[in-house]
């Protein structure tokens, strides 16, 4: 089952100027500080938490500290948003717009990096990528109300073997490396390098026996290695949102 994250971004402060005929009227470009207030469906106990509901669904909470990164059709830039209470998220830099345009919004930012993972669920949490985008453009002068969704599924390793070094390869032939916003879309595109030895990058590399979960993109069919070993092949594209076991023995 797929979740989703509401974000209601409002002004924190309004910049006014006066016209001629002395009436106050909102001036869009002084007008720069928001709070954005986030609330998350079925929030988790714990930051990120593996749960048995038949859709094996990942579910995801906020904590202090966590980041949204959010830009415009009318910005080439990224205001960042920071979380300082679980709820509410703040930026002292963002501005409204002169004219409606669309925004995005990225978490935990607009570029991920999936290499050297920890292994760990809060680790995890930090790279669970979520893309939204306003359903109709403002200014967002009245503030901004965003639905994003996850970009990724979440691989439950569970490790039989003293050693494993976790690489991902698309159906491309490429080695997955991270991800970066779309332009002018609630999404996420691929970063990816070419296969080679060299090059290959290492998505998960721990010792010991032990369950590790990993952030991988959703919506691609890949190979997963364990070094030089093939692992598995997904025969289809993985769902963003729901978490996946995998056994290395």
């Amino acid at each position: 089952m797929k979740k989703t994250f509401v974000f209601v971004l409002m002004a924190a402060t309004l910049g006014f100027t006066s016209c001629s005929n002395g009436d106050d009227v909102l001036d869009e470009n002084t007008q720069q500080g928001m709070v954005l207030r986030a609330t998350v469906e079925q929030p988790a106990e714990a930051r990120a938490e593996i749960t048995d509901d038949g859709g094996k669904t990942w579910k995801f909470a906020f904590t202090d500290g966590d980041k949204v990164s959010v830009t415009n059709t009318k910005v080439t830039d990224y205001y960042e948003f920071t979380n300082n209470d679980g709820t509410n998220f703040k930026s002292d830099k963002a501005k409204v717009t002169e004219g409606d345009a669309t925004w995005y919004a990225y978490f935990p930012s607009e570029s991920i990096d999936l290499t050297n993972q920890s292994g760990t669920r809060d680790g995890v949490a930090n790279k669970y990528a979520l893309a939204g985008a306003t359903g109709d453009p403002t200014t967002g002068a009245g503030g901004l109300e965003i639905d994003m969704s996850p970009q990724v599924a979440i691989l439950m390793i569970n490790s039989q073997m003293d050693l494993i070094k976790i690489s991902v390869e698309t159906e491309e032939g490429k080695w997955v490396k991270g991800l970066t916003a779309a332009s002018n879309n609630a999404s996420f595109t691929l970063d990816t390098v070419d296969n080679t030895v060299e090059a290959k990058p290492t998505l998960l590399d721990k010792s010991g026996k032990d369950t590790y979960y990993i952030a991988v993109p959703a919506g691609v069919i890949f190979s997963i290695y364990n070094g030089g070993s093939l692992v598995k092949k997904t025969n289809k594209k993985l769902v963003a949102g729901m978490y996946y076991k995998l056994d290395i023995k």
